[in-house]
């Protein structure tokens, strides 16, 4: 035992210089012999640059069954199968082989001992309904699945992870007897060193908001698609984690692909028929499919006035356009009988423009209608900078 836990370390040591496909199947390999009842299914190591140090994270390999087990049933399950990924900012903040070693075994244990880690969840999800008196109307589609599989396994990572320990808990008694005793603690305070003047209430503190925006969206994704979609890739580019990239873009993918019949409004009833002939069918498909050509090559022109705009009335004017075409694309999407490849087509226009529309109404701008000698600041912005 001591001789595996001698290789690992080892191992992780040798990611300083190298991390190739190798050196990670190697690292599995030894994690595998180490923990015999699970398996370790992949080793990640994540050169992370500009973003914010996540550490050693382990997330639980699910079948498609399991989600719907977890919440509907009171069996106990045990992850069997897992995923590691490595921070390469542990090394930028000075950890040592022993200490990234304690992390990464007390997170695989943490995790995958038993099934308390699941039972903790289900109690999280009971007392979540119970506050808000509220159910999930279950869905057996892998679609629906994949929108909860997201924040069930980021509560998951956040009930085992060592950078959410309580800091009152020092140390753990299983690493203790591993030889690691004293390292799980000065790794956390070396992470915990970098929000230091901004500190982060998440750790030390699990912060379980995902899940509850799951939960959320879960029930009402009719209404809260598109948004959702937008809030996902955003939350995409604030973390390095390919991990939780990955389950991002499950959840997107979901959201392209599930069922559009809930979106029928009452207007598309007046239409009856005509309305849902297809863009190649009636003539009002017909027409509103041409007019979005349009708004979709629009986009350029829009990115480009979005980068010039420089008074209020140019703000103004563009805002109110980009909210009509909002409108329009909102229209199709929901009352349309689509394919996937079109609704993604069209959802990642109506995603673009919101983007351009949060940008020019971020701009600073000057209301330039004054009457007699004034200044134009904007000028001297661009010419000094915005500090001048």
């Amino acid at each position: 035992m001591q001789e595996l836990i001698a290789d690992i370390i080892k191992k992780i040591g040798s990611l300083r210089e190298f991390s190739g496909r190798e050196v990670l199947d190697d690292l599995r390999n030894l994690i595998n012999q180490f923990f015999t009842e699970v398996e370790c299914v992949d080793v990640l190591y994540t050169s992370n640059i500009d973003n914010t140090p996540f550490g050693v994270v382990v997330t639980p390999q699910f079948k498609s069954e399991t989600i719907n087990n977890v919440l509907m049933h009171d069996a106990p399950i045990r992850v069997m199968k897992y995923l590691v990924e490595i921070d390469s900012k542990l090394f930028d903040r000075g950890l040592n082989d022993e200490e990234v070693a304690a992390m990464l075994i007390y997170n695989i244990n943490a995790l995958t001992a038993d099934s308390t880690p699941v039972e903790h969840l289900r109690e999280m999800i009971d007392s979540y309904f119970a506050t808000y008196r509220t159910q999930l109307h279950i869905r057996s589609s892998i679609k629906y699945q994949n929108l909860l599989e997201f924040g069930l396994v980021d509560t998951l990572i956040k009930y085992t992870n060592c950078l959410y320990l309580d800091e009152a808990i020092s140390e753990d008694t299983y690493l203790d007897g591993l030889g690691l005793g004293g390292m799980l603690r000065p790794a956390i305070n070396k992470i915990n060193m970098i929000y230091d003047g901004m500190q982060s209430t998440t750790l030390g503190h699990p912060c379980l908001v995902i899940i509850d925006w799951c939960f959320r969206l879960y029930n009402n994704v009719d209404s809260e698609r598109l948004p959702a979609v937008h809030q996902l890739q955003k939350a995409k580019s604030l973390t390095a984690s390919v991990l939780y990239k990955r389950l991002i873009d499950k959840a997107i993918e979901s959201l392209y692909k599930i069922d559009t019949d809930g979106f029928v409004t009452e207007s598309a009833k007046v239409y009856g028929q005509i309305f849902n002939e297809g863009k190649h069918g009636g003539l009002f498909s017909q027409i509103k499919y041409n007019g979005l050509r349009g708004i979709e090559d629009d986009l350029y022109e829009f990115i480009v006035r979005a980068r010039n705009a420089e008074t209020e009335e140019d703000i103004m004017y563009a805002l109110k356009q980009i909210n009509a075409r909002l409108a329009i694309l909102d229209d199709y999407i929901r009352n349309e009988d689509l394919t996937d490849e079109e609704k993604q087509r069209w959802t990642m226009v109506y995603v673009k423009y919101r983007e351009i529309r949060d940008e020019i109404a971020n701009k600073k701008v000057y209301n330039l209608r004054n009457y007699g000698v004034f200044f134009d600041y904007n000028q001297l912005d661009k010419m000094y900078g915005e500090d001048y």
